[in-house]
Order: structure tokens, then sequence, then C-alpha cells
């Protein structure tokens, strides 16, 4: 591993950064320093729009990565939990959660139709274009989707959450992954084809 060597307080106010962690990292107590994975990442530190107006796939694809550091590499990564803002609208294309193990994607808030039509009072990921899964978990296991909805406003013929797939040439998983509480809304057209989960 890396060595990483502090200097010892001098009295002056202010420390350089410590530049050589991951993100989603955070400092233990210890004689050696230590770095663990945050227990949470918000997901507003990396979004800069939750109304819905702009595309924030890129963004949200960040924040993943925060709450699983290596994910999509090869391996199996230890997870943390991603907490999306509520009330929010994220507009997405397709991210990522592949690899994981512990991953939990929590919207803070209980589904209905109360707060899903008169407020939009939820973490609502909507469907940018429709091209692909918006939510792609492969390999990734232990995991958790809750409290949250998912719009699809496209009529286009796509999964919205590919859950449970193994990687090309990997077979007999088992993931264990759970969704719960998660509300999945297609609006326009039927179309043949179109999967929820």
């Amino acid at each position: 591993g890396t060595v990483i060597t502090l200097a010892l307080w001098s009295g002056s106010a202010s420390v350089g950064p410590i530049t050589n962690v991951a993100a989603g990292s955070v400092l233990v107590s210890g004689t050696t320093p230590s770095y663990q994975l945050k227990s949470a990442i918000y997901a507003v530190d990396y979004l800069t729009d939750i109304t819905g107006a702009t595309d924030q796939t890129t963004n949200f694809q960040n924040a993943i990565n925060a709450a699983c550091p290596g994910q999509g590499t090869a391996g199996v990564h230890q997870a943390g939990t991603l907490i999306l803002p509520n009330p929010s609208r994220i507009k997405i294309n397709n991210v990522t959660a592949n690899n994981c193990a512990g991953l939990v994607i929590d919207g803070q808030a209980a589904q209905g139709g109360g707060t899903l039509q008169s407020s939009g009072g939820n973490a609502t990921l909507v469907s940018a274009t429709g091209a692909g899964p918006m939510i792609q978990l492969l390999q990734t296991r232990d995991s958790t989707i809750k409290n949250l909805s998912i719009y699809d406003y496209t009529g286009i013929s796509h999964d919205v959450i590919q859950y449970d797939q193994p990687i090309s040439g990997v077979t007999n998983i088992s993931t264990n992954n759970r969704m719960e509480n998660v509300a999945i809304t297609g609006y326009g057209p039927h179309v043949a084809g179109w999967v929820g989960i």
C-alpha cells in the first residue's frame, strides 16, 4: 500500500489537503493513517441540478463511484450508502453500479400517489433518453435500491433497471439484491419490450 506521512502540528492555522485518497474515503484514527469508505455519500454533493431540467448522468455516476470505489472493475468492491436528495428530480440516461457489495441507493421517503403526483415530494429518477437501462447492476451483490421513484416519459422500449445481471462469461451467481419501496412509472404509448425491472 501507499505510506502517507503527516507532519506534526506546528502551530499553523492551516494544513494542506491529503491528495492521494480515493473519493468517498474518510480518515480514521490510529497510529498509521487508515482510510475507510464513508458510511454515506450524499448525491447532492455531486449533482448540479435536482429539478430534472438538465441531464445529470455523469454527475450521478460520479456519486455512485464515490459510494462504491472501484465499481465497474473486476472483483467485488465494498460499497456504502448513496443518499438521494428529497425532494428531487434527477434526470439520468444510463448509470452502472457493477461489481459492488453492500451498495444502498436510498431516496429517504415512502412512495405514494399523494407525494408522487401532488408535490413531487420524493427522490425521483427521470429517464433522459430511454437509450438503454437507467440503472444497471452487473455482478453486484447484497445491495439495495429503496425509497425512490423512477419516471420514464420517453415511450421508448428499454429496461429501466437491469437487476441481478451476470457479466459475460460468469454464471451461477447469487446476488441477494433487494428493491424496497420503489415506484416505476412509464408514460406515453405502450411500447412492446418496455421492462421496468
